[in-house]
């Protein structure tokens, strides 16, 4: 079983962790640029940043949901590398742009690309693996700092301002990632054609979710979602992530700081990074401690009202630099992905379907906020300061807070109770797994010899 769990994670986790390590790059480039040289050379002197930022979170937020449902339906390793060499050639060609108007388009279509996994992994393995999913967003916001650094140096090589070689650097990137998921994603386990599986590989993988009650390929469907706005998960999940997600623009916005003060283009590209290593090793940390302890609540509940802290510093804004400065960092320490998606899979543990539309509903609703936000919130013409983003991100953390509560005390009101959350329905976890436990036993009786192998494999 641990020689397949390898398997598992040389074709899932590795592209996955690459796939998001592009995407964040792709997406953080554009700030990088922006301070390097994109604002004078296409006249962006207002919010024109935040019109491009718009036009791509637009479309993601609108075929997220259809797009979940879709990769159900086909065959992944074809779906995800197809959109992203898509997203590839559309982040090389925003090297090439003239006017802020080609970026507007560029933006657009690069968020359609975006909208479009994971039933291998029982639960136990799922937080680790989301943990070192999540890490490599921060790692991508990083690198994206370093190499628009690094090609300070090819300025006008070519003809090409710098930040025109970052966005076509990324896009290369983008497109190498792309390659690898052709050959490493493996699909579903019922459905897998892998080569690198064997037979009894196949099978063990699909038996080891049968004890979970997971094995069977999720079916998404518009009719799903009446089941999932009647349970309380979606109502609270969801804002807690639109919340807590979004907020991370906050702390994120020291690059304009940097560009107001006049640091150099170098200080301003590099400096941000410190607050993305500070978000990375967060969610190591919290990861550790939430497998180590089985408690998803501390580690969103605690890290929030650090954040809440902070925040309320840069909004408040007229304080020493250096502690302006520190809160950027300091204000970090959250770890939003992969805390409460850890804490959503153990809530929703035997319904696919309903954690799937929930984590779709989950990422939808924070890219309205996003929406809202580049319009409302962050506009160019209010920074540094951006008071009204930063007022409003301290007093949705504080309501954060309560929500995180809430859905701790609901969790554990329905384990009193030993209720289960199905497809069918909700009923007692005790005659859940009873009937689980019966339905294994018949399918041995009916081949004993087919279970044996993988019995010893797990033993």
């Amino acid at each position: 079983e641990r020689r397949l769990v390898s398997k598992i994670d040389t074709g899932i986790l590795v592209y996955a962790c690459i796939g998001y390590f592009v995407k964040t790059l792709d997406q953080s480039n554009i700030q990088n640029a922006y301070v390097s040289g994109m604002q004078n050379d296409l006249s962006m002197f207002g919010n024109q940043l935040n019109n491009a930022v718009l036009l791509f979170n637009i479309p993601y937020c609108i075929l997220a949901i259809p797009s979940n449902i879709l990769i159900t339906k086909v065959r992944p390793s074809l779906y995800l590398p197809i959109l992203e060499l898509g997203w590839a050639a559309l982040t090389i060609a925003k090297g090439f742009v003239k006017d802020y108007n080609q970026l507007y388009w560029l933006s657009f279509f690069l968020g359609a690309f975006e909208a479009g996994y994971s039933t291998w992994y029982t639960r136990e393995e799922f937080s680790k693996r989301l943990t070192l999913f999540a890490v490599t967003s921060s790692l991508g916001s990083m690198f994206s700092g370093y190499l628009q650094a690094a090609v300070l140096g090819l300025d006008g090589r070519g003809g090409y301002s710098g930040w025109r070689w970052l966005f076509i650097l990324d896009g290369i990137i983008s497109f190498a990632s792309a390659m690898i998921g052709f050959f490493f994603i493996p699909d579903f386990p019922r459905t897998t054609s892998w080569k690198w599986f064997t037979p009894e590989e196949r099978e063990l993988a699909v038996q080891r979710l049968e004890r979970q009650g997971r094995a069977n390929k999720a079916v998404l469907s518009w009719k799903s979602i009446p089941r999932v706005l009647g349970r309380w998960h979606f109502w609270a999940f969801v804002p807690l992530y639109a919340i807590y997600n979004s907020a991370s623009t906050a702390w994120g916005n020291l690059i304009y700081l940097l560009k107001d003060q006049g640091y150099p283009l170098w200080q301003r590209n590099v400096y941000p990074t410190g607050v993305s290593a500070i978000t990375a090793v967060s969610y190591l940390v919290a990861g550790w401690y939430a497998d180590a302890f089985h408690d998803r609540f501390s580690v969103i509940f605690f890290p929030m009202i650090v954040s809440f802290v902070f925040v309320t510093i840069l909004a408040v804004w007229d304080v020493p630099f250096s502690l302006k400065f520190a809160s950027y960092y300091l204000a970090a320490v959250s770890s939003p992905i992969s805390s409460v998606m850890a804490y959503l899979t153990e809530v929703i543990d035997a319904d696919l379907v309903e954690r799937s539309l929930v984590i779709a509903f989950m990422n939808s609703g924070s890219y309205t906020v996003f929406i809202i936000g580049q319009i409302v919130l962050w506009p160019q013409t209010s920074a540094p300061r951006f008071p009204v983003g930063n007022w409003y991100t301290a007093v949705t953390l504080f309501i954060g807070l309560f929500v995180t509560v809430a859905i701790r005390y609901l969790h554990q009101r329905d384990v009193k109770r030993g209720i289960v959350y199905l497809p069918e329905g909700i009923k007692k976890r005790s005659e859940y797994e009873a009937e689980h436990a019966a339905s294994e036993e018949e399918k041995v009786k009916e081949d004993p010899l087919k279970d044996d192998e993988p019995s010893k494999e797990s033993a």
